[in-house]
């Protein structure tokens, strides 16, 4: 009985031992910078909340598209961890410079930051691209990368009327295309 455990056991061992053998560390492709991380703090959430993705595979999705012109000439990224269960999300000019995001604007621009009990979503954001590199003639976003400050608000509604409570947020993102 103590044989046909042992060979079993033999046999994952040395599989083991030669499958990590041959490995080599440029083997195994790393992931360029993906990522965001930002603070809150106000009635409702407070914490400081990191997402980032480390391997294809996993608990983090991404993603960053490219409306050309006739949208507006946007990009959008969001960022989901179900581990966690927050997420991400951004809507703003394809350009590095400066924006104030601003609730309720004209020109379809959000930063919303989910949590698994609700969501805030901006007030009054200053978002700063820093990098940005995107075909403009298509949805492909190569860099994105930028820094936001500002206000976001959670919406709810109590005894039938609609409120808000404030939440400061600070945060930074990257997103390099795969």
């Amino acid at each position: 009985m103590k044989k046909t455990a042992t060979v079993p056991l033999l046999i994952f061992a040395l599989l083991m031992v030669f499958g990590s053998c041959g490995k080599k560390e440029e083997d195994t492709p790393t992931l360029p910078r993906n990522y965001v991380k930002f603070a809150v703090h106000g009635t409702r959430f407070n914490g400081n909340y990191q997402m980032e993705k480390k391997e294809y595979a996993g608990d983090v999705t991404i993603s960053a598209v490219h409306f050309p012109e006739g949208s507006g000439d946007l990009v959008a990224l969001g960022i989901l961890d179900f581990s966690q269960r927050i997420g991400f999300s951004l809507v703003a000019p394809a350009s590095e410079k400066l924006t104030e995001i601003i609730q309720d604007n004209p020109f379809d621009f959000d930063l919303g930051l989910m949590f698994e009990e609700g969501e805030l979503e901006a007030k009054t954001v200053s978002l700063n691209m820093t990098s940005l590199n995107v075909d403009r003639e298509s949805v492909v976003v190569k860099r994105l990368k930028g820094n936001f400050e500002g206000v976001a608000v959670y919406i709810f509604t109590e005894d039938g009327i609609k409120k808000e409570e404030a939440h400061t947020v600070k945060g930074e993102f990257e997103f390099n295309a795969l």
